[in-house]
């Protein structure tokens, strides 16, 4: 085999492995909430229904859920091109959730999601709206 073919399967097995989180912090009762600062807080439906995103652009949020435990998310334009991420296609973050008691981190199509709960709390809490249904800490 040729260095290219080597690495180019050694890049594949690594795109291949990203997905759930095999250790660390596990999501257990506050999978609800978590679920509920995503699709809220993170995904932004309330009635926008979509988010531009710059070439290359991360945008990160964290949340307390219950006393010392944090959320962090993260989403990733991958592109080289400004694009906007639907409500829709931002709900994909759930699977990273709801999939994995880890949490996770998985690219679908133009953008990189990760959700990943943590011990500790947030060093800069992330804005909720002023409407914010929920208590959650």
């Amino acid at each position: 085999m040729q260095l290219t073919t080597l690495l180019t399967l050694a890049t594949s097995a690594t795109l291949a492995s990203a997905g759930c989180f095999t250790g660390g912090a596990v999501w257990g009762e506050d999978l609800y909430n978590a679920n509920t600062l995503m699709y809220f807080a993170v995904c932004g439906s309330d009635g926008t229904g979509t988010h531009s995103y710059n070439a290359g652009e991360t945008r990160r949020w964290c949340y307390h859920l219950t006393d010392n435990k944090r959320v962090d998310f993260s989403i990733r334009n991958m592109q080289s091109i400004r694009d906007t991420l639907s409500t829709a296609n931002c709900e994909l973050l759930r699977n990273e959730i709801a999939g994995c008691q880890h949490g996770g981190r998985r690219a679908y199509t133009k953008f990189e999601f990760t959700a990943d709960p943590n011990d500790g709390r947030c060093a800069n809490l992330s804005y909720l709206p002023p409407d914010w249904p929920y208590r959650w800490w």
